[in-house]
């Protein structure tokens, strides 16, 4: 089971640029540090509180946010620099 998880957080982690939060029944270090050492972002164990898990995915969310406005200003400097 546990290479399953593995392999799909890899194969996810090429295809997607979103963060990647596995949200789980499965407790324990080795799940845990697998999916990260995987790609994942964040790894909550179900019984936690939804709370957590909001504002888990809402941080997640708002780096994403923020690393996507900087990739733009980024790309429009290599631009104008191109254009120069």
């Amino acid at each position: 089971m546990l290479e399953r998880y593995r392999s799909y957080t890899r194969t996810s982690r090429r295809r997607i640029t979103s963060p990647i939060l596995v949200y789980t029944v499965l407790e324990g270090e080795l799940y845990e540090t697998s999916s990260l050492d995987a790609g994942a972002d964040d790894y909550i164990v179900k019984k936690a509180p939804i709370s957590i898990l909001l504002s888990r995915l809402h941080a997640h969310l708002r780096r994403s946010e923020r690393d996507l406005v900087l990739a733009a200003k980024a790309e429009r400097r290599v631009a104008s620099a191109a254009s120069l």
